[in-house]
């Protein structure tokens, strides 16, 4: 082997493209791209809305269960005391023995209901401890119903601007308006795919090749460079068709968007009509249930009065023990519902935040 200088033998080039006019098909993929990027945010925002409302029910749910049992365990000392005074009478000969047996059949129904009114609460705490990432039996201590805003008489803020108002800025109106404005860039670039392309077109190379004059004969040295700038122009001729079936798609695709977007703003405007009915409803059986409170506790106050002076007897005692934890119950669940509608509609309004919950601190133990 000889050994010598030894020269690279290399080959190389440089090209670029750079589309001049394509008639607004990367402008109609970027309006597409931002459309889609809206429709994700608009999406995200309704799941939050979701999430907020979902933990708002179930936290009054929770505060609605806790309540009930606190009403039940009054009511079951009550049928007690009833239950005690009943077998007081009857042991002074001054009651039959069935006085005796109503009080305690109300006592043993009391002592159910307080019992189904513990197992309720557990249940209702463990789906809000759940809601909170907790374990279901993380023990939760829940404030009294009464506690917190009471309803505003004042409230009338018309529901026709209420619905308006959600049909133009809720999330799941954004979400729709945005798939809406993305179709119909897809089907803008759908189109311009299929038009000409204007392009400005450079292109540099060389290389240091060999070459020979023909085969056999001996190769010497050569160098070689080449460059070239121009203008391109790609026109589509024809497809069989293609292009125009896909143009169809697209615009399938916008009139289903079209579609969607007036179901969602159908939607939204009902949901928002529902809970401001609910809303008025739960507003008014506030102030109802707190006058029925007050009478069935004046009943009983009586009914219990005239049985311990021998004038009642024990179906009137009983039964205004029965009106009267009934009426504290309704009492606790219209205040727990009340609080949930006025949330609930701010979410179908889209307008709920974390701040706007305003839901008293839930204290861990």
């Amino acid at each position: 082997m000889s050994s010598g200088n030894r020269s690279t033998v290399y080959s190389g080039s440089v090209s670029a493209n750079w589309v001049l006019y394509d008639f607004g098909g990367r402008k109609a993929a970027l309006a597409n791209a931002q459309a889609l990027l809206a429709a994700a945010w608009a999406n995200q925002d309704a799941t939050l809305q979701a999430s907020f409302s979902s933990v708002a029910t179930d936290y009054y749910a929770a505060q609605a269960a806790a309540g009930k049992l606190a009403s039940a365990k009054e009511a079951e000392s009550i049928a007690r005391d009833s239950f005690m005074a009943a077998s007081a009478r009857v042991a002074h000969g001054v009651a039959a023995i069935s006085d005796q047996l109503q009080a305690q059949t109300s006592y043993a129904q009391a002592t159910f209901n307080r019992a189904k009114a513990e197992g309720d609460l557990q249940a209702a705490l463990g789906t809000l401890a759940a809601d909170m990432s907790l374990r279901p039996d993380q023990p939760v201590t829940m404030p009294d119903a009464d506690d917190g805003v009471v309803p505003d008489q004042n409230f009338a803020e018309s529901v026709a601007a209420m619905i308006e108002e959600a049909q133009s800025a809720h999330p799941d109106i954004a979400a729709a308006r945005a798939k809406l404005d993305a179709a119909m860039a897809s089907e803008q670039q759908t189109r311009a795919e299929g038009l000409p392309n204007l392009s400005l077109i450079a292109k540099y190379s060389q290389n240091n090749q060999p070459a020979s004059l023909g085969l056999g004969q001996p190769q010497f040295a050569a160098t070689g460079h080449d460059w070239y700038v121009g203008v391109q122009v790609q026109i589509p001729l024809f497809d069989g068709l293609s292009r125009t079936y896909k143009v169809r798609g697209a615009h399938a695709q916008v009139e289903v968007q079209e579609d969607k977007l007036d179901e969602a703003r159908q939607q939204v405007g009902l949901d928002v009509w529902k809970s401001y009915q609910a809303l008025q409803t739960n507003i008014q059986n506030v102030g109802n249930t707190a006058t029925l409170k007050q009478i069935a506790q004046r009943s009983f106050d009586v009914a219990k009065h005239r049985y311990a002076v021998g004038v009642g007897n024990i179906l009137e005692l009983v039964a205004a023990q029965k009106a009267l934890s009934e009426a504290k119950q309704q009492r606790i669940q219209a205040l727990t519902d009340w609080r949930a509608a006025r949330l609930q509609l701010a979410a179908k309004m889209g307008r709920l935040e974390a701040s706007d919950l305003r839901m008293e601190r839930i204290p861990l133990q």
